[in-house]
C-alpha cells in the first residue's frame, strides 16, 4: 500500500499511521522520474518497540497501604508492579502508548489486593467514570461455577454523591442477577494531579462469594481490565488490557496471568466416598476426611467436620472419625446426608464444600413407582420469566391407585441454582391445598434425571384425585435454572406455569420433564408404644423446641447405666454439662435453664455405656 511521498532530496520518512506493537511491517522504496517509476527496492523490516506490553505480572507483597484519596502520591505506589495498559489496538479509538497505567500490589495481613489507576487523556473527573476488574479466579479460560470465588467482575466509578464499588458474578450463583454493592468501599478518586486516578481496595479469600480466590497450582487468577471517560455520557476507552483482547465479557482466555502468592485462609473441598446404609433402625454414614482446599492444593488444616441432615446442620465431630451413627431416625423417614469440613482463624470457622447429599430410609425401603408422562428426551429447557413476579411450574400426576404417598421427585435442569418443591392437592384441574412445606433442592448433576426424596417421616398422602407437584423459582435467579421440556409430548393438559399477573396458564408447548415416585404406606414399622423398662437406650427430642429459656431432655435407660448428657454449641465447644452420674433403668429426664446462654443451636449428646445420640435444639430469646 502505497503510504506517502518525499523530496527526492531526503533520504527518510516517519511511519505514525496507525502503527501497532506486535505487528511487522514491510518497506520498500520506489524512485519516481520524469518518465516512469523505478522497479521496487528489497523489502525492510520493521516493529514498534512492544516490551511496555505486559502480559503475565507477578504482583508483589506490600505492608504499606494506601491512603484512598484517589492521588497517586510519590512513594505510595513505588512497591508494586505498574503495566501500561493503554488503549493502542484501540477498542474504540487507538490511544498512544503511556497514556494509561494500572498498578498492583497485595497485602497479606489483611487479605487485600490493591490496584491503582490513572488515565492521562482524561482531566477532569466526571460521573460514571473509572476501572472495571475481571477475574477468572482459578484461570481456567472459563466462566464456571464448580469451584467458589470472585469469577466475575469488580467495577469501580466515581460520582459526586459517593464513588462505588460492585461486584457482578459472571458464571452464576449468588449475584450472578443482583449486585454486590461494598457497603463501606475503600476507594477514591482524583483530578488533583491534572487527570483522572483512582486507588481501591479489593478483598481476597474465599469468605465470601464477592472475595478474589486464589487457586492452584500457583495462584495466579486471569485478570482483564479497563480504564473509561464518559463524553456526554458514553464509555470512552483509554486503558484496555490486556491489549489485544476483543471482549473481557467473552473471552476470560485471553485475560492476563496475575501471580498472587497470598496465603489467605482455605475452607476444605466436599469429603469424598459418602455413604449412607441402614443398621437395624439406625443409618450408619461413612465418609473419608477432604485433604484438599477448594484451591485445589493441600489443605493447611482441618478443625472439624459438620453433619448435615435433609439440608440443616446436625451435629459435629472431630476429625478422622469418618462414620457417624444417627440413632435418632423414625422409622420409615428418608434422610439425606451432607459432609462438610471446617477451618478456623481469627474470625471465626469457615465452612467448606458440602458433599452431594447421599440417604436412606430407615427401617425400611417403600416400594416405589414412577410416574413418567415424558418420553426421556430432552428437547429444550424452559424458564417462566427472567424476571420475578411469583415463578412456578405446576405438573399435575394421576395414581393408579389409592391411597398413595408421594415419596421422591424427578427432574432435569441445566443449571445447578436452588429451587423449591411443593405438593398441592388438585382443584378442578389446578393446584389446589398446599400439602408440603417448601423443600429446598438443588440439582448435583446438569443435564440428566436426578431423584429427589421429600425428607422426614410423613410424606404427602393421597387419597383421592389428581395431585401437583410445583416448582417454585427463587426471587433472586427467576430465571435459572430451566427445566427440561418434551416438546414431542405436545399438550397434554399437565404441565402449567403461573406469576401473579397471569395466575396458572396451560403450557401449550410440551410436558414438563418432572416426575413423581409414588407406593403405598410403610406398613412393617415397630410398635413404638412405652411399656414398662425401656428396651433400648434411647435420646428423645427436647422440648419445648425451640426454646426460652429452659429445656426438657427425656431419655431412655434400658439398664442402670454411667450417663453424661452434655450440650455443645455448633463450634463443638461444651457449653453445660447436665447430667455425668450413674441412673438407674427407667425414662429420665435432664432440665437444662440456658438463661446465660446466647440464641442459636445447640446439640445435646447422651453417652451410656456404648450408646451414643445427640439431638439438635434451638434456643430463642
Amino acid at each position: 500500500t502505497l503510504i506517502g511521498s518525499v523530496d527526492a532530496s531526503l533520504h527518510a520518512y516517519t511511519d505514525d499511521y496507525m502503527l501497532f506493537p506486535t505487528y511487522n511491517y514491510y518497506y520498500t522504496i520506489t524512485g519516481v522520474f520524469l518518465n516512469g517509476e523505478s522497479v521496487y527496492s528489497k523489502e525492510a523490516v520493521g516493529f514498534l518497540d512492544d516490551g511496555y506490553l505486559i502480559w503475565e505480572l507477578e504482583v508483589p507483597q506490600s505492608a504499606a497501604i494506601p491512603i484512598f484519596d484517589g492521588i497517586i502520591s510519590a512513594g505510595e505506589w513505588d512497591d508494586a508492579v505498574c503495566a501500561d495498559i493503554s488503549d493502542v489496538f484501540g477498542y474504540d479509538d487507538p490511544d498512544p502508548p503511556e497514556s494509561a497505567y494500572m498498578y498492583m500490589k497485595y497485602n497479606e495481613t489483611r487479605d487485600t489486593l490493591y490496584v491503582a489507576a490513572e488515565d492521562l487523556l482524561n482531566l477532569n473527573l466526571d460521573d460514571g467514570e473509572g476501572i472495571g476488574f475481571y477475574v477468572d479466579d482459578n484461570d481456567n479460560d472459563e466462566w464456571d461455577y464448580d469451584n467458589p470465588g470472585s469469577e466475575g467482575n469488580f467495577w469501580v466509578y466515581y460520582y459526586t454523591s459517593g464513588s462505588t464499588v460492585r461486584y457482578r458474578s459472571l458464571s452464576g450463583g449468588e449475584w450472578a442477577s443482583n449486585y454486590y454493592v461494598f457497603p463501606n468501599p475503600q476507594v477514591g478518586f482524583s483530578d488533583a494531579a491534572g487527570w483522572v486516578q483512582c486507588e481501591v481496595a479489593l478483598p481476597l479469600g474465599f469468605r465470601e462469594l464477592f472475595r478474589i480466590g486464589l487457586h492452584g497450582p500457583d495462584r495466579s487468577p486471569g485478570i482483564g481490565a479497563f480504564i473509561i471517560e464518559r463524553i456526554a455520557g458514553t464509555a470512552v476507552f483509554h486503558g484496555w488490557w490486556p491489549q489485544n483482547m476483543y471482549s473481557i465479557v467473552s473471552y476470560p482466555s485471553q485475560f492476563a496471568d496475575c501471580e498472587i502468592d497470598c496465603n489467605t485462609l482455605v475452607p476444605p473441598a466436599a469429603p469424598v466416598n459418602v455413604t449412607v446404609e441402614r443398621s437395624n433402625l439406625d443409618l450408619l454414614v461413612n465418609w473419608d476426611d477432604p485433604t484438599l482446599g477448594i484451591d485445589s492444593l493441600s489443605l493447611a488444616s482441618l478443625e472439624g467436620i459438620h453433619i448435615w441432615r435433609n439440608g440443616e446442620l446436625y451435629d459435629s465431630v472431630d476429625t478422622q472419625v469418618e462414620t457417624y451413627l444417627d440413632q435418632n431416625c423414625e422409622y420409615g423417614g428418608w434422610y439425606g446426608y451432607g459432609i462438610s469440613g471446617y477451618v478456623e482463624d481469627q474470625y471465626g470457622p469457615l465452612e467448606g464444600m458440602i458433599s452431594i447429599p447421599e440417604g436412606a430410609y430407615a427401617g425400611e425401603e417403600p416400594n416405589i413407582t414412577t410416574i413418567i408422562y415424558d418420553d426421556g428426551e430432552v428437547d429444550y429447557y424452559a424458564v417462566v420469566s427472567f424476571s420475578y413476579d411469583g415463578n412456578l411450574f405446576g405438573i399435575r400426576f394421576t395414581p393408579s391407585s389409592y391411597p398413595i404417598k408421594v415419596y421422591t421427585v424427578d427432574a432435569v435442569t441445566n443449571g445447578d441454582e436452588e429451587f423449591d418443591f411443593l405438593i398441592y392437592d388438585d382443584d378442578n384441574g389446578l393446584p389446589g391445598r398446599q400439602l408440603t412445606d417448601s423443600m429446598a433442592f438443588a440439582c448435583p448433576t446438569l443435564y440428566e434425571f436426578h431423584t429427589f426424596h421429600l425428607p422426614g417421616t410423613t410424606p404427602p398422602t393421597i387419597t383421592t384425585g389428581d395431585f401437583w407437584v410445583v416448582i417454585a423459582f427463587r426471587e433472586d435467579h427467576p430465571g435459572y435454572p430451566g427445566f427440561g421440556v418434551d416438546s414431542d409430548a405436545g399438550n397434554t393438559g399437565r404441565s402449567y406455569y403461573y406469576t401473579h399477573t397471569s395466575g396458572w396458564t396451560q403450557y401449550e408447548s410440551g410436558m414438563f420433564m418432572v416426575r413423581a415416585g409414588v407406593g403405598g404406606p410403610i406398613s412393617g414399622a415397630p410398635d413404638t408404644k412405652l411399656t414398662g423398662l425401656p428396651t433400648t437406650f434411647a435420646l428423645d427430642a427436647a422440648y419445648p423446641n425451640p426454646f426460652n429459656p429452659i429445656a426438657i431432655i427425656p431419655y431412655a435407660l434400658p439398664r442402670a447405666a454411667s450417663v453424661k448428657l452434655t450440650v455443645f454449641n455448633l463450634l463443638g465447644q461444651r457449653v453445660a454439662e447436665l447430667v455425668d452420674q450413674q441412673k438407674e433403668a427407667g425414662y429420665h429426664k435432664a432440665l437444662w435453664n440456658a438463661d446465660q446462654a446466647a440464641s442459636g443451636v445447640y446439640i445435646v449428646r447422651m453417652n451410656a455405656q456404648a450408646f451414643q445420640a445427640t439431638r439438635k435444639i434451638v434456643l430463642l430469646k
